[in-house]
């Protein structure tokens, strides 16, 4: 417990608050969105404070709630991370910007894991899933890449997921099929059940049972949003619990901080109902789960 109280083992930063998507399924309120960018000078503090971390750290995520590659330093970012002896750099993206410039750039750079979010394989659902988006484009974009990850750098991991809703219901083991046929035996196809963002959206329901279980996130996960403040969780996508604000804390004395205490002794003293966003969520009991065919993996 001493050491998971010490750091936190996944930290994801968001570089940019902005989406060029409109996904029915999101529960970010894209009239929120400030489009602003991660300050360089943040990045740079983040960067010497996770340095000298990373026997603690297991990975840094680049992307938080917003579309990563509409940061146009993002490959740099990555290269700096790991220069700094991060274990794994992860990256989140839609595809939609993911040219095979890009690509490039961020296997050239070291990246880990690419997750690409793609939610049906037929051109009209997709596009009525991911408003916004061409189907066409964004498939180009995802082979080219599989195939720059081969030849350039293997190792790096990908994974293909589909977020299940009743528009896509029919099609989840073809889409499983598909991507395994095209996916290394390391790489990960997912079909991942639909969450509610903490109480955004209804999609899923409340669980009573859930407020019994203190959530493991808190022993594990920062999420730093690109105002450089720390929220609660990936589900706090109206930033409505901040614990701490990097530009002037540590991510130690953020993550040992009294605001994280008082959170996570409530979870441990079963009153997690009384905190609204943790209210019955099920999203990292059950909902972050995938549900897998055989063949395919889950991270």
């Amino acid at each position: 417990m001493n050491t998971l109280l010490h750091y936190p083992r996944f930290v994801s930063i968001e570089v940019i608050d902005f989406c060029n998507a409109r996904c029915v399924m999101c529960g970010v309120d894209p009239d929120r969105r400030s489009r602003q960018q991660l300050a360089p000078e943040v990045f740079d503090k983040l960067l010497r404070e996770l340095a000298q971390n990373t026997e603690h750290v297991r990975w840094v995520s680049l992307g938080g709630n917003g579309e990563a590659l509409a940061d146009a330093g993002l490959e740099g970012k990555v290269a700096r991370l790991k220069q700094a002896g991060i274990r794994r750099v992860h990256v989140t993206t839609n595809a939609s910007l993911l040219t095979e410039e890009r690509a490039e750039g961020l296997l050239r750079a070291g990246i880990d894991y690419v997750g690409i979010s793609l939610d049906s394989l037929d051109k009209s659902t997709f596009e009525t899933i991911r408003v916004g988006l061409n189907f066409d484009e964004v498939y180009h974009h995802i082979q080219a890449f599989i195939r720059t990850r081969d030849m350039l750098r293997p190792q790096t991991q990908i994974r293909v997921q589909m977020v299940a809703q009743k528009l896509n219901a029919d099609e989840q083991e073809a889409f499983l099929r598909h991507w395994s046929e095209r996916l290394k035996v390391h790489d990960r196809v997912v079909i991942q059940r639909v969450f509610g963002w903490g109480r955004t959206r209804d999609f899923e329901p409340r669980s009573p049972a859930a407020n019994a279980i203190p959530c493991i996130t808190l022993w594990g996960s920062l999420d730093i949003y690109a105002d450089g403040k720390a929220h609660l969780c990936c589900n706090d996508v109206n930033g409505e619990i901040v614990i701490g604000d990097t530009r002037t804390q540590t991510l130690a004395e953020i993550w040992q901080g009294p605001e994280m205490s008082r959170i996570r002794q409530r979870h441990l003293d079963h009153q997690r109902h009384t905190i609204e966003l943790c209210d019955g969520c099920m999203t990292w009991n059950e909902n972050k789960h995938a549900i897998d065919e055989p063949g395919t993996r889950q991270i």
